[in-house]
């Protein structure tokens, strides 16, 4: 990632290696690095102000949203409310913890993002809802710049990582609540006595705000796209996942094999269906005896010990540098276009079970079960705080006695100076970092003590405030502004629900709990959802006080009714 951040060395690649490596990942982590290099900005203090910035946002999306459904009018009380959700925020675990925040790589950018996405889209709604019920276009101009920022953001978060489809149906709720209140405003203008001229230019306004911040994500990924295109020949963001070579193996993960396992996807008996099913590919000998005979990765070689899980892409692009099949990005796509042809018309009998994508082999109803001690380790990490770490000293100190260059180019690239392992100045910054230490072990403490407590009061206020509202649509048999808005909260939380359910199915897929334990992998790759949670369990709590509120009200009403009679 820190090599792909020197962006002219990226994209005019000179060795080998570069080559081979240089769309394995997508770019976005590499050009907010190259972006806050740029401007001077030190990396910890880039990714402060990140955190800062984005907990704002979301707390102001939330702020908005409580607005709308006339909780806590009070200035006092709103104010309050507003601090407590930063500080939640901003203070969050995962922000501290060494194995996501610490560590310099891309999982550490994700759950700010996730903040910022997600405090956009209120925002956006807000001001959907604000031009709907007032039907002036004071906010029109708002409405565009606050949907281009949105756009943008949605386009650095596809392209953080190759597997950002899991947030897609908050995505999907974000723009398509607002569309349903922008066309809520085209009928009332339609039914309105204003004149036709002020009407047509009014709906245009309202379809410019609608396709705002949709054209400008497609915008984003289509210039990405073109970017890696013009540089290397084909427009992929991760040829891991998108492209022929990742057909390839997703043809390969569906093949029956009694020997795949949770943990090995391509036993040898499967690489040999497809060598024998494919003429193109069984006459590249040379890449079929590095396969059967060389050692990449850790793997003795694929016959005696398969590489495990997704590992099988990286050991093949290996394979095909080494071949001499690698000397650009556009010929292996053309060679594994013809090899998945053949494959499919070898018609080669599929494995039964089901998988939540093609990229992923398929499980049986007993594995599907199994996976609930993945589960379970997920919701102890990510949910309850659990395995939460600091940084070890010797973690943040350079040895540039044994490797003095990385350590130069680590502080040109991040604009940052490491404590070295020869330097003096370790002295000077103990203190520094003890000080440090205690804080995160006290957020650690604070948060895991009061999670379980959060999960009730948010599961009791949104049971307690569903059934409520239920009761009052039977009776009233008609929808009020506020129920509606209750319903627009109801469909962006459980769009969070489905999100969270995505990413914890797909790496509980990827990282059972079993033989292997992978604990660790399974907190790393989940920590992105923990925004969702943290943001569920606030509305939760919000909703759970309105409700008590709502509850001592009614009872103290209804008491002095009875002593007045």
């Amino acid at each position: 990632m820190i090599d792909y951040s020197h962006l002219w060395n990226h994209f005019h690649p000179t060795t080998a290696d570069d080559i081979l490596w240089a769309q394995v990942k997508p770019m976005s982590y590499p050009y907010f690095l190259s972006f806050i290099r740029v401007l001077g900005i030190p990396y910890r203090l880039a990714f402060t102000i990140l955190w800062i910035i984005s907990s704002l946002i979301a707390s102001t999306g939330l702020y908005y949203l409580a607005k709308h459904l006339q909780y806590f009018t009070s200035p006092k009380w709103s104010t309050l409310l507003y601090i407590l959700i930063y500080s939640f925020f901003v203070f969050s675990p995962v922000g501290f913890d060494d194995t996501t925040a610490q560590r310099i790589y891309r999982e550490s950018i994700i759950p700010p993002t996730v903040f910022l996405i997600f405090g956009l889209i209120l925002i956006l709604i807000h001001f959907s809802l604000e031009f709907h019920q007032f039907q002036h276009n004071k906010y029109i101009f708002l409405e565009i710049a606050i949907g281009i920022l949105l756009g943008i953001t949605l386009a650095f978060f596809w392209y953080i990582k190759e597997s950002s489809i899991w947030l897609a149906p908050l995505i999907a709720s974000g723009i398509l609540i607002p569309l349903v209140i922008q066309f809520q405003s085209i009928l009332s203008l339609f039914r309105s006595r204003i004149p036709l001229k002020i009407k047509t230019c009014k709906v245009i306004a309202i379809l410019i705000v609608t396709a705002t911040p949709i054209s400008t994500f497609g915008a984003g990924a289509w210039m990405y796209n073109k970017v890696n295109e013009h540089y290397f020949g084909v427009p992929y963001g991760s040829i891991r996942t998108e492209g022929e070579i990742a057909g390839f193996f997703s043809r390969l993960y569906q093949i029956k094999s009694p020997e795949r396992t949770s943990y090995t996807w391509i036993p040898w008996s499967v690489m040999q269906k497809a060598i024998n099913a494919s003429p193109t590919l069984k006459s590249q000998t040379k890449l079929i005896n590095l396969m059967r005979n060389s050692s990449e990765f850790g793997i003795k070689n694929w016959r005696q010990t398969p590489p495990g899980s997704d590992m099988g892409v990286w050991v093949m692009l290996k394979y095909l540098q080494q071949a001499g099949l690698y000397k650009n990005q556009r010929d292996p796509q053309i060679l594994f276009a013809k090899i998945n042809s053949e494959l499919d018309t070898a018609n080669l009998q599929q494995s039964s079970g089901f998988t939540p994508t093609s990229l992923l082999p398929k499980k049986n109803i007993d594995q599907i079960i199994a996976l609930k001690s993945s589960f379970h380790a997920i919701w102890d990490t990510s949910v309850l705080w659990q395995d939460f770490q600091l940084t070890n000293r010797e973690n943040t100190i350079c040895p540039i006695d044994t490797n003095a260059n990385n350590c130069r180019i680590l502080e040109t690239s991040l604009s940052t100076v490491f404590p070295l392992s020869n330097d003096a100045a370790q002295s000077s910054q103990s203190f520094q970092y003890s000080l440090s230490t205690k804080f995160s072990s006290t957020i650690f403490r604070i948060y895991r003590t009061a999670a379980p407590f959060l999960v009730l009061f948010s599961i009791l206020g949104f049971g307690g405030t569903c059934i409520l509202e239920i009761y009052r649509m039977v009776r009233k048999k008609h929808l009020t502004a506020v129920t509606q808005i209750k319903m627009y909260t109801a469909i962006i939380s459980i769009s969070c629900v489905l999100s969270v359910i995505a990413l914890t199915t797909a790496v509980s897929w990827q990282y059972p709990v079993g033989g292997t334990p992978n604990y660790q992998q399974l907190k790393y790759y989940t920590l992105a959802f923990t925004p969702l949670i943290q943001i569920l369990e606030t509305i939760g709590v919000v909703l759970l006080i309105k409700f008590l509120k709502d509850f001592v009200s009614r009872k103290y009403y209804s008491n002095s009714a009875c002593r007045n009679k």
